[in-house]
């Protein structure tokens, strides 16, 4: 049998976080773990107001099968059982982390995949004054992220974006 703990936490950012539909300065998340046989598997979701999920509906959402998951519910089970989403994500990591660690194996290896020698991601450049903004992108084009998104919303924000246009000289590196 499992015990299935359930709870919130919030992580603070590095920095703030600004794009035009607001700004945050910390994640919540939501903390589903799973422990068997003194194995702990562990696994976390954000919930987005966007996608109608909340720290409170998702928690809901875990809480609500966890007879289930006590009783040990498989992932092909929570496919099946759970709609796709915040909730779903948390204890779909769960169960995988679980996994690897009860065969005391990565991820990786659980799966039979090799890790990549890079990984390619992405970073938004958060709204700031131009400098700001164009100082944020040369440091991810200097090695801390390949593809740089921007949003612009006012004419200062614009201004950046030509000033630093993503096709510019550099605009993608190799991590």
């Amino acid at each position: 049998m499992r015990n299935v703990r359930v709870y919130e936490e919030a992580w603070p950012l590095h920095t703030p976080f600004v794009i035009a539909r607001g700004s945050r300065s910390e994640a919540k998340v939501v903390v589903v773990e799973l422990e068997e046989d003194g194995v702990k598997g562990v696994g976390e979701c954000t919930p987005y107001p966007r996608y109608g999920e909340s720290i409170a509906s998702v928690m809901a959402q875990v809480m609500a099968i966890g007879e289930q998951l006590e009783a040990g519910l498989t992932r092909e089970q929570l496919q099946r059982l759970l709609p796709a989403g915040a909730a779903r994500n948390a204890i779909d990591c769960a169960l995988w982390d679980l996994q690897a660690r009860r065969e005391g194996k990565t991820l990786a290896q659980l799966l039979g995949v090799a890790l990549p020698n890079r990984v390619i991601t992405a970073q938004t450049v958060v709204i700031g004054t131009p400098d700001q903004m164009g100082g944020q992108r040369r440091g991810a084009v200097a090695g801390r992220g390949p593809a740089v998104e921007g949003e612009a919303r006012r004419s200062t924000d614009q201004r950046a974006a030509n000033r630093y246009p993503p096709g510019g000289a550099g605009g993608y590196a190799d991590c």
